[in-house]
């Protein structure tokens, strides 16, 4: 079985993933733009031009990988996953990961590679009248010591990142928190979002989240969209109590 181990894409194979991706349609609950192609590893397996079965994984922490992995379903059940996932984990050990977790199809989540549920990603969206109590001129006061500051976006009105700044008598100035945005054609995703660790846990997430609505939807109405894992539960709590709903989650499993 020859199965290609590659480090990066070029456009053909690029081309050839997003195909067998339309081809296995709902077959598979999540898939990612490999246009970006920010994976560690790719492998995959032809059977001729053809684009059979493929899989990348991710290193997204210290002990952590993510695999994203797709058959074709006609090929489904002949053992392709289980051969490219040993591929993997040769390459996972000699990295010293251990974690694996992949979002796996409802109806294999009971296989013996499975360990059990590892965790919850949710897709949550924000729109403008979910947000009215935040961006209304109600909201425009803020605390003196806090200051929100923007990255200026050159080909719209909606920042590129946002700035929590705090200022208090006598001391230097500090960033609090910060996060990005990156604007698509019919919504912006809001990712980045972070407080620094010595100000944690004294309301300042919420705040800089409240700034960030009120202004953000000053410049547009396009809905805001993020994803949070069900492992961050403040984070996700935090959103909650913005006005994010829930619109999509994907389950990951862990892997043997």
């Amino acid at each position: 079985m020859n199965i290609l181990k590659l480090s990066s894409l070029n456009n053909i194979q690029i081309s050839n993933i997003s195909e067998l991706a339309k081809l296995c349609g709902d077959y598979n609950p999540y898939y990612e733009d490999f246009s970006a192609a920010k994976e560690s590893c790719f492998f995959l397996y032809y059977e001729g031009l053809n684009l059979v079965s493929f899989l990348s994984f991710l290193s997204v922490a210290t002990l952590e990988s993510e695999i994203t992995a797709m058959t074709l379903p006609c090929k489904r059940r002949q053992g392709l996953f289980s051969e490219l996932l040993k591929c993997a984990l040769t390459e996972l050990n000699i990295l010293g990961i251990t974690n694996i977790y992949c979002a796996i199809p409802l109806e294999y989540q009971h296989s013996s590679l499975c360990k059990g549920l590892s965790h919850i990603e949710y897709l949550q969206k924000l729109d403008i009248d979910s947000a009215s109590e935040y961006h209304s001129p109600l909201f425009s006061h803020k605390p003196k010591h806090l200051q929100l500051k923007y990255t200026p976006s050159e080909e719209s009105d909606i920042p590129t990142a946002y700035h929590l700044i705090e200022k208090r008598f006598l001391i230097r100035s500090k960033v609090v928190g910060l996060c990005q945005l990156s604007e698509e054609t019919k919504f912006t995703n809001l990712w980045g979002v972070e407080i620094k660790k010595p100000y944690r846990n004294q309301g300042y997430g919420l705040q800089f989240m409240k700034f960030i609505i009120h202004d953000y939807f000053n410049c547009t109405s396009k809905p805001l969209i993020l994803n949070v894992t069900s492992k961050n539960t403040y984070a996700c709590k935090l959103y909650n109590r913005c006005g994010f709903k829930i619109v999509e989650q994907v389950e990951y499993y862990g892997l043997t």
